[in-house]
């Protein structure tokens, strides 16, 4: 899935490089760190979603979209980040997050609290990296029609 959608985007004249690997395993996110280094952009994109009553949210649904979601914006923006700086050159980084961020919704605890803490990653980011002339900027979509909401 991932070639396919990297050869569509493609298919339109733009460049992407695509990297596989579990987001929320810091291991696996140097190699995408290496691939912003010619182009000097970076975009994360990564997202995952268990709609539960509050009450019915377990720690393993907790970790698992906390770990994709949070820790992987984290890893990867700061990837993302370190590549440019160590190479010199200025860059753009954009997160997806979503309007959960701003808002809340019932049975989307886990989903709703990791939207703040992605805007966090981007502000402080942003802050920061600013000094080195990467931008850094979040887009918050709202809900969308995707396997993931079973709809």
């Amino acid at each position: 899935m991932l070639a396919a959608t990297a050869d569509s985007i493609r298919a339109t004249g733009a460049r992407v490089e695509a990297v596989a690997g579990d987001v929320s395993r810091r291991d696996d996110v140097p190699e995408s760190g290496r691939a912003v280094r010619p182009s000097r952009r970076a975009v994360q994109v990564a997202g995952i979603a268990d709609f539960l009553p509050f009450l019915d949210v377990t720690d393993e649904s907790w970790e698992r979209i906390l770990g994709v979601n949070l820790k992987g914006t984290w890893y990867l923006v700061q990837e993302a980040g370190r590549a440019m700086v160590n190479a010199g050159t200025r860059g753009a980084i954009v997160v997806t997050s979503s309007t959960n961020a701003f808002s809340r919704r019932p049975e989307a605890f886990a989903t709703t609290r990791r939207s703040p803490g992605q805007v966090a990653v981007m502000h402080t980011a942003a802050l920061e990296l600013s000094r080195h002339g990467i931008r850094v900027n979040a887009i918050a979509p709202g809900i969308i029609n995707t396997r993931s909401r079973g709809l």
